[in-house]
C-alpha cells in the first residue's frame, strides 16, 4: 500500500510540471524613490528668515525612477517644525513654488508646484527625474543656536 501512495505523489507532480503555460510579456509598473541629499538651511541667523530655494545644491532632493506609468501624483508629509536635541523648535514653511520635478540628463525643470498641496496627475514618461524641495526657515528673535533636524516624506504614486 505504501508504494502506491508513493507512485501516486510522483504522479501528481509529475503531471504539474510537465506542460508549462507561456503567457505573453507583460510591462511592469515600477516607481523607485531614493533620498539622495538633505535640506539644509545652513546657518541661519536669530530673527531673520531664510530661504532655500529648490536647487540641487542646498535643496532637499530625491532620484525619481518611473517605468511603463503613465501619470503620477507627488505629495508629501512636511514639518511645521524642525526640533533640536536638547530642546527648542524652529518654525520652517514650504507654501509656494518649492518643489520641483528635475530631468536628470539634463536637469530641465519639469514641473514646479507648491509642496504643501502636491501634483496630481502629472504626465509621465518613463525615466530618471529628480524631485528637489525648498523651503522656509524662520528663527525667533531668540532662537538658540544647534543642529535642528526633521523628518519629510516624498510619496510618488500612479
Amino acid at each position: 500500500m505504501i508504494p502506491r501512495q508513493v507512485a501516486a505523489v510522483a504522479g501528481a507532480l509529475l503531471l504539474a510540471t510537465a506542460a508549462p503555460r507561456l503567457l505573453p510579456a507583460q510591462k511592469v509598473a515600477a516607481i523607485e524613490v531614493a533620498p539622495r541629499q538633505q535640506l539644509s538651511f545652513g546657518s541661519v541667523m536669530p530673527g531673520v528668515q531664510t530661504t532655500r530655494q529648490p536647487t540641487m545644491s542646498g535643496g532637499a532632493v530625491w532620484k525619481v525612477e518611473v517605468q511603463n506609468v503613465r501619470s503620477t501624483t507627488w505629495s508629501f508629509v512636511l514639518p511645521s517644525t524642525l526640533t533640536r536635541t536638547g530642546g527648542g523648535s524652529l518654525p520652517v514653511s514650504f507654501a509656494g513654488a518649492f518643489a520641483q520635478i528635475v530631468r536628470v540628463d539634463d536637469l530641465a525643470v519639469l514641473a514646479t508646484f507648491d509642496p504643501t498641496v502636491g501634483l496630481a496627475n502629472w504626465p509621465t514618461s518613463d525615466g530618471e527625474f529628480y524631485l528637489v524641495l525648498g523651503g522656509v526657515a524662520a528663527p525667533a528673535g531668540a532662537q538658540r543656536a544647534g543642529d535642528y533636524t526633521g523628518s519629510i516624506t516624498l510619496t510618488v504614486s500612479k
